[in-house]
């Protein structure tokens, strides 16, 4: 999570798809459904800090960027 946050808070324009989260996660040695489930944790306390801190925008298609 530390990580997508520093990328998208250097870049505004910046978006990460949900493709990006589990390349991301990759680098951990996590496989097969594990990476699914990873991705799906961080898209969901992503959408708890735009609940709770509007600090990101969550789109439907997973996408993930800095609120402007």
């Amino acid at each position: 999570m530390n990580e997508i946050f520093i990328d998208i808070c250097s870049d505004q324009n910046k978006t990460i798809s949900k493709q990006e989260i589990i390349e991301l996660l990759k680098k951990s040695h996590l496989t097969g459904s594990t990476l699914e489930r990873r991705a799906r944790t961080i898209r969901t306390w992503f959408k708890w800090i735009r609940n709770n801190l509007g600090l990101v925008e969550l789109y439907a298609s997973g996408n993930i960027r800095i609120d402007r």
